[in-house]
């Protein structure tokens, strides 16, 4: 229990830090370019985990060159954070692209989808075309992990809490990495 509030406590200081340095370094034309609402600390706060996850997890060598993707389905709020906060940053060898996903899916291969709507049509299409490809699917749902989800976050006590599939990585050849497993409750 320790260990969690440690580690809750450190994410919720970096999510500030991060926002006030935003401020500082005149984020605030960033702000008005993505019409960023700096009051929604929750989407502050997981645009934040899920630029983590670039470096958290350790996918295939096979997707390791070329463009290291983010797509964002069904969450205009969350495409905004992870646009001013990770878009064309470096990640190893690898420049993060953020971009919104189409509501039908194409050919192009996401390292991390956040999903935003899961009752929603485009989330559907984009389960069945999933398959085994190397995906950290992340989606915000109570209840536990939605089937295809690798990351799902949950508030518990207004507090951001982290749900992996440690199996479902397994399949998928994606390595967790030990700072990222220690974040999960």
């Amino acid at each position: 229990m320790k260990r969690y509030l440690a580690s809750a406590l450190v994410l919720m200081l970096v999510s500030f830090a991060w926002a006030a340095a935003t401020l500082r370094s005149g984020g605030q034309a960033d702000q008005k370019e993505y019409g960023i609402d700096l009051l929604n600390t929750s989407a502050a706060m997981e645009s934040w985990v899920v630029c983590g996850f670039t470096e958290g997890f350790k996918w295939p060598d096979d997707k390791k060159t070329g463009t290291f993707r983010i797509g964002v389905l069904d969450h205009p709020e969350m495409l905004k954070f992870l646009m001013n906060s990770c878009n064309m940053q470096p990640s190893g060898s690898q420049v993060v692209e953020v971009s919104s996903c189409p509501p039908t899916p194409d050919d192009t291969f996401y390292h991390i989808l956040y999903v935003g709507d899961l009752a929603g049509p485009a989330w559907s299409a984009w389960k069945s075309a999933l398959g085994a490809d190397p995906t950290v699917v992340v989606t915000r749902a109570e209840g536990g992990i939605p089937d295809q989800a690798l990351v799902n976050f949950h508030y518990v006590d207004g507090e951001l809490k982290l749900q992996l599939d440690s199996e479902r990585a397994d399949r998928l050849q994606i390595s967790i990495g030990n700072e990222l497993k220690s974040w999960v409750e």
